[in-house]
């Protein structure tokens, strides 16, 4: 959910490489990939020294999440995928 809130009001994130967060945050994040606090600590600063960077990921996000992820867009999907299941 936290991804989810972050794209929602266009932040930034650093994560660590999951499927899911890659699969939610796409360019929205920055990931990590080693499981270690000093990569992390590193990706997030790196992330403070660049505005602009910030600035694209947090609209990509927003844009993402209200364009892509939206309720109503899942709804299609689910409908699509019962009436395929159904043969509707």
């Amino acid at each position: 959910n936290k991804t989810l809130e972050y794209m929602a009001f266009g932040k930034p994130q650093v994560l660590f490489d999951i499927v899911e967060g890659r699969a939610s945050a796409r360019e929205a994040g920055v990931y990590v990939k080693e499981n270690s606090p000093e990569k992390f600590a590193e990706a997030i600063s790196d992330l403070l020294d660049d505005p602009d960077k910030r600035t694209r990921m947090g609209a990509f996000g927003k844009k993402r999440l209200f364009e892509e992820l939206n309720w109503e867009k899942s709804v299609a999907n689910l409908v699509g995928a019962y009436d395929r299941l159904t043969n509707s």
